[in-house]
């Protein structure tokens, strides 16, 4: 089992550029106020979040079929994740290896994961 703050982990580039962390929202009852404002807490922050017990829930403003995609994108992170842990250790990219993704999100005019009036670089992401 892959400990769910691993996900939050800048492990892979594509999900890095696309997803941002897989952040981790406590649990709280199903269709509740609570549950609303603790997801709330977390929403600008990726595109991506595990909400504890419930399940994963991904966002994308270029609809549900990208959605999916950035959710296959995710479980396959995990998988890799978990591969790594069970023959030794996860590595991460570093600080300043995610900085320099910035490039490929400039010369690629792709839009950073999570809010942008939130989120201004990937560094933000990751090491804040």
């Amino acid at each position: 089992m892959v400990d769910q703050s691993i996900l939050e982990e800048s492990l892979l580039p594509e999900p890095i550029l696309e997803v941002g962390p897989v952040v981790s929202v406590p649990y709280a009852e199903p269709v509740s106020d609570e549950l609303a404002e603790k997801f709330t807490e977390y929403a600008g922050l990726t595109n991506a979040w595990l909400m504890r017990n419930h399940g994963i829930t991904l966002g994308s403003a270029e609809g549900i079929a990208r959605a999916v995609g950035l959710l296959e994108m995710v479980e396959a992170m995990a998988l890799s994740a978990s591969t790594a842990l069970g023959i030794g250790k996860v590595s991460t990219i570093s600080k300043e290896e995610v900085a320099n993704m910035e490039r490929t999100i400039a010369s690629r005019a792709i839009s950073r994961p999570g809010d942008p009036r939130v989120i201004k670089n990937l560094t933000d992401l990751y090491f804040s």
